[in-house]
């Protein structure tokens, strides 16, 4: 969880010093990777459901990218598939 607040707290600081009007934070993890579900629940929790933090599946990313029909990413798919093995 610790990284979670970390990352947040990076967009928070960047709002701060005015790089940008509202920083959203995500988090992609592997579909099989419930080990994480828990630290998610509990930082969802701690944030009270802020709208600014959202969790992706990453085959669920992999898949509305893949709709694109664009070469370039078509082929980052097929890397990114590799490197998590997922199908």
């Amino acid at each position: 969880m610790n990284q979670l607040w970390r990352n947040q707290l990076l967009g928070f600081a960047l709002e701060k010093a005015g790089m940008f009007k509202e920083a959203y934070f995500s988090v992609v993890k592997h579909p099989e990777n419930k080990a994480l579900d828990k630290s998610i629940d509990q930082y969802k929790d701690l944030i009270n459901h802020n709208n600014r933090f959202s969790v992706f599946d990453s085959k669920k990313v992999i898949d509305a990218a893949s709709k694109l029909g664009d070469k370039a990413l078509n082929e980052w798919i097929e890397w990114y598939r590799g490197l998590y093995k997922i199908d």
